[in-house]
């Protein structure tokens, strides 16, 4: 019916909890102007923008407790899913006509949460495996310098 499903959240929320308040609301701003401009005149464009800015807020404010290491994956996937349930509240409050802001949230709902707050995990892991890979490889370089110079000064 003219809206646009999406994964917007992941990015968003992600931002928030890895970059922290700047990051997570620049990257709040960017996305939700985009959205806005993506679909001008569209009935969910301003609804889905504000829910964007609202994201992007909800991941700084959760910033230091993630970096900290308190989330655990229930709190992540919580989180995403109260980010979601936010979008659809907002597009009901501000989407008109309401009926077919209702219509949608109906069909929408369920699946966008249940997909992002998944796709949240999924994409937390794969960037902690990728930087936990990173970390590895630099101390490899890192021992691998350190031996070169105890020889080079050993000798």
């Amino acid at each position: 019916d003219g809206a646009i499903i999406n994964t917007r959240v992941i990015g968003v929320l992600a931002a928030g909890l890895l970059g922290g308040p700047y990051v997570g609301l620049l990257t709040a701003l960017i996305a939700g102007l985009h959205r806005y401009l993506f679909d001008i005149g569209g009935f969910t464009a301003v609804s889905c923008a504000v829910s964007t800015l609202f994201e992007g807020i909800l991941g700084s404010v959760f910033s230091a407790r993630f970096k900290s290491g308190k989330m655990k994956q229930t709190g992540i996937f919580m989180l995403t899913a109260v980010a979601e349930v936010g979008q659809v509240v907002i597009i009901l409050l501000i989407s008109k006509p309401f009926d077919a802001a209702w219509h949608l949230v109906r069909q929408i709902a369920i699946p966008m949460i249940m997909m992002n707050s998944c796709g949240m995990l999924i994409f937390l892991k794969t960037f902690d495996m990728v930087f936990i890979r990173e970390e590895g490889q630099f101390a490899e370089k890192c021992a691998c310098v350190s031996e070169s110079w105890n020889r080079a000064f050993l000798i």
